[in-house]
């Protein structure tokens, strides 16, 4: 296997050729920024490419390939991070020209622990300005579909998507606060998966909303985010929401076998009226590929899922507005036009609305709860559209136009970042258009083990994960 080709293979083969010394770490490194140079001029899916740290990185590696010891599951592995992740010495700008020359003196918990196996950073990746899917502009280049570059990568993880769809990196890191693995996940044809709450530390990460914020993998392969999962996960004593459950080996624990699995649909979102036909129409497919696999596929209902999407977007203004107090007081003509929007709103509401919100997101947690008791997971279109159009204006234009966005694809990821359960993504097919469309896997807190093998045994099943976009045609 030369380096030529290396860059399609999962983690976990790449790096046993590398300890093997069939692949030069070294060649590697080369190979994903030759592509990042080629490809990356049109796509923006980088904010800071590091070249030269990586390149230094790498040659270490091979350098210690001659000595025995015991090398990571991350050995020489080139991956890269959403731009709101803390880098030593690294510009950190999370989307924002507001923090254009913000260069950490530390390592945030993730990208420690990611260093610590072995791993090498490429980049920082694009993201919307704050974590935010509302944002209008882009200052470091806009991110573009590399499925069809007039369309939505997803968001916030924008370049996160981008960066895994096009192999421009082994995996990437992204964070999920109302969608944004799952979303670009989604929308670019991947695994991504948003942990329970608690799962991974957000240490060294700039905050969205604290009560919902998440960090994960997303990669071609399930397995790639299983394995990259078990490295990130675990307590982390600078995050006291970080829980103490103790980390499976995810990857190493991976069973095809769902016979004995009862999987939920959900009756509420299974109406195509949602979105587009076809995008159920692939969804159908895909849930009839997990009966063929012996799982018990049953219907349960969730009656207040439709207040979710109105209950997450307001407590994720509001709690932006509150971790971003002073920046609205001093800086607020800095911010992105829809940003400037969103976080004086959320500033605005009275506590009487917070207190009914938190209320409302209780009974939709409860009973989404309730259900996974009935059964192991719950599967549902990740999102009920394919990657939209480019938006080309600002702001808000209707009445009508502020209801929507309470509403449509949000519908679909929100519940389970209001209920902190984990939930992913994997792709399940495409649309008349040629577009990817996404099977969302969700299950109760700290299960991702049972939707990791769900998600394997689906992708083991299928074809779909293999399909790469065209990136010549660009």
């Amino acid at each position: 296997m030369t380096a030529d080709t290396s860059f399609q293979l999962p983690v976990t083969e790449l790096r046993d050729k590398i300890v093997r010394k069939e692949v030069s770490p070294v060649e590697l490194v080369k190979l994903y920024l030759d592509r990042i140079e080629k490809y990356d001029k049109t796509l923006n899916s980088y904010i800071t490419v590091c070249a030269d740290s990586a390149l230094r990185e790498a040659k270490v590696a091979e350098e210690q390939l001659s000595q025995q010891q015991d090398f990571g599951p991350l050995f020489g592995i080139p991956y890269a991070i959403k731009d709101q992740v803390f880098t030593d010495g690294i510009l950190t700008s999370n989307g924002s020209t507001i923090y254009g020359d913000f260069i950490p003196q530390f390592n945030g918990t993730v990208e420690a622990r990611l260093k610590s196996a072995g791993g090498i950073l490429l980049g920082k990746l694009n993201m919307s300005e704050f974590a935010s899917g509302d944002a209008s502009d882009h200052p470091y280049g806009l991110p573009k579909n590399p499925w069809d570059i007039s369309r939505n990568a997803g968001t916030s993880s924008s370049g996160s998507g981008i960066a895994a769809s096009a192999d421009l990196s082994a995996f990437v890191l992204g964070e999920d606060t109302g969608g944004s693995i799952r979303g670009p996940a989604a929308f670019c044809g991947l695994a991504g998966i948003r942990p329970s709450f608690g799962r991974v530390s957000r240490y060294g990460v700039f905050g969205a909303s604290w009560s919902m914020d998440t960090v994960g993998p997303l990669s071609r392969y399930v397995k790639d985010s299983a394995l990259v999962l078990s490295i990130i996960a675990g307590y982390d004593s600078n995050d006291p929401y970080s829980s103490k459950q103790p980390v499976p080996q995810y990857a190493s624990l991976l069973n095809s076998d769902i016979s004995k699995l009862k999987i939920g649909l959900i009756k509420e979102r299974m109406d195509p009226s949602w979105g587009e036909q076809d995008v159920f129409d692939r969804f159908n497919v895909a849930v009839n590929d997990l009966k063929n696999l012996g799982a018990d596929v049953v219907e349960v209902s969730l009656p207040n899922i439709d207040h979710s999407a109105v209950a997450s977007a307001t407590l994720i203004n509001i709690d932006a507005s509150y971790l971003n107090n002073e920046l609205i007081r001093t800086s607020l003509s800095d911010f992105d036009y829809n940003n400037q929007i969103r976080l004086l709103s959320g500033a605005m509401l009275p506590a009487a609305v917070h207190k009914k919100i938190n209320a409302l997101r209780e009974i939709v947690r409860k009973e989404i709860l309730q259900v996974l008791e009935e059964v192991d997971v719950l599967v549902l279109p990740t999102s009920p559209i394919v990657a939209p159009k480019i938006p080309v204006k600002k702001g808000m234009e209707s009445t009508q136009e502020m209801i929507d966005s309470f509403g449509g694809r949000r519908q679909f990821t929100s519940p389970f970042n209001l209920a902190n359960v984990p939930a992913m993504s994997v792709c399940c097919g495409f649309s008349d258009a040629g577009m990817p469309v996404g099977m969302q896997i969700v299950s109760k807190p700290f299960a991702e083990q049972t939707i990791f093998d769900v998600a394997y045994a689906y992708e083991s099943a299928t074809d779909w994960h293999k399909m790469r976009p065209d990136l010549d045609t660009l």
